[in-house]
């Protein structure tokens, strides 16, 4: 078993212990596991979810291994980054999970459940509080790379003061922590970045790729070999095919069966449609851009998208233009199959970002902020089941989501 943390309340008190004082507490009959993720064991990791609160703390919950959730809880104190601010997450296999984030004071902050709070893992002043940023595995090691910092003269919002330009090439920063090995932080310094999503996946051959819609509106695509590699980076589609800096995500699917293919990408056309495209390592398409027309064209232009890989296939889902919430599903090799809507009209806010986990048994977890500021968890294949509410009402509009 790990070391992790719980949450017990005397008061306005919040106490941590570690998995191994919770086990002699059990053994005296103690019952204090309402509060933030429990540890997990057994090959199959259970999910852990994380967003930051409308107090400017990164909060969380999980799966319990009795498949029972946790109740959303502070994973750390109040104003470390922007209410809603984005956060990523990832693990090395066998490991616990990481996430990220950027701090108020312009560093990347990591936490995990060895943490009584996250920790900065770079110098401050290095990217806008709150800023993009995504985490993923390359080589046993994790890659994070955050939004670049805003250039000199121009206003960062919510920040103390503007932060030095950063340099021209990826500066990775290594300080050890207990959550990993230390972390090889980057910094998204493409002269088209047009600010907004990102999405980054890691190659069983040490490739590193960083996708997003450029300021022209094609998706790029940057890409890094093993240590020492030459950083590459090219457009995978004409101008104009997606707005600047809109949603996009991506999943590894080397383990799917699709020829050649080693990355499944996602983004929102201007027509309402989601569309996938495969790629290599190395950023090359390895078919043509397909829409899904299986359903309603309900995607918000340049909405999030939460996609993940399973045992079943792919699944890509939206917070759709009206407050649905929409769940495409694919093959493994990629072809749209199906389209389901879940929840009422209202229900979220039109394009509200959402996170996604393959589940043990085959089908998936998804996790969003609903229009009542409530986080929520769903369990598929849609339709059917119904969001379940597992926090207070503290997620603010647009609230970035992360899951592992």
């Amino acid at each position: 078993m790990v070391p992790t943390r719980f949450r017990r309340t005397t008061g306005r008190r919040t106490v941590r212990r570690t998995w191994s004082a919770l086990v002699s507490a059990l053994a005296l009959g103690a019952v204090a596991l309402a509060g933030a993720p429990a540890a997990h064991a057994g090959p199959q990791p259970v999910p852990w979810v994380y967003y930051v609160g409308d107090d400017g703390a990164l909060w969380g919950f999980t799966q319990q291994t009795d498949g029972s959730w946790t109740t959303a809880a502070p994973q750390g104190p109040t104003g470390q980054t922007l209410p809603g601010g984005h956060v990523a997450a990832t693990r090395i296999a066998g490991g616990l999970p990481s996430v990220f984030f950027v701090g108020v004071d312009g560093a990347v902050y990591q936490d995990c459940p060895l943490l009584t709070k996250p920790v900065a893992v770079t110098a401050t002043r290095l990217a806008p509080p709150g800023a993009a940023i995504t985490a993923e595995v390359v080589g046993g090691q994790i890659t994070v790379t955050a939004a670049r910092q805003i250039p000199q003269g121009k206003a960062v919002a919510a920040a103390p003061r503007t932060p030095p330009a950063l340099a021209p090439a990826a500066a990775p920063h290594e300080i050890s922590n207990p959550c990993s090995p230390p972390v090889n932080v980057r910094f998204n310094t493409s002269s088209t970045y047009a600010g907004g999503a990102m999405t980054s996946v890691g190659t069983s051959g040490g490739y590193h790729d960083v996708l997003f819609v450029d300021t022209a509106g094609a998706v790029r695509v940057q890409w890094q070999g093993p240590q020492g590699s030459t950083l590459s980076e090219k457009a995978l589609t004409a101008p104009g095919t997606a707005k600047p800096g809109g949603g996009v995500t991506a999943v590894n699917t080397q383990g799917l069966g699709l020829p050649g293919s080693a990355l499944t990408l996602f983004f929102t056309g201007h027509d309402g449609r989601v569309r996938v495209a495969h790629t290599t390592e190395q950023g090359s398409l390895t078919g043509s851009v397909q829409p899904n027309t299986t359903g309603t064209a309900d995607a918000p232009d340049g909405a999030p998208l939460s996609a993940v890989a399973g045992a079943k296939g792919l699944a890509v889902g939206y917070a759709a233009s009206d407050g649905a919430f929409s769940v495409a599903y694919l093959t493994p090799t990629g072809a749209w199959q199906k389209t389901f809507r879940t929840g009422a009209a209202g229900d979220f806010a039109s394009g509200a970002p959402s996170a996604a986990t393959a589940a043990a048994d085959g089908d998936y977890d998804w996790y969003c902020g609903n229009g009542l500021r409530v986080p929520v968890h769903l369990h598929g294949p849609l339709p059917g089941p119904k969001w379940v509410d597992v926090g207070l009402p503290n997620v603010v509009v647009g609230a970035s989501f992360a899951a592992v």
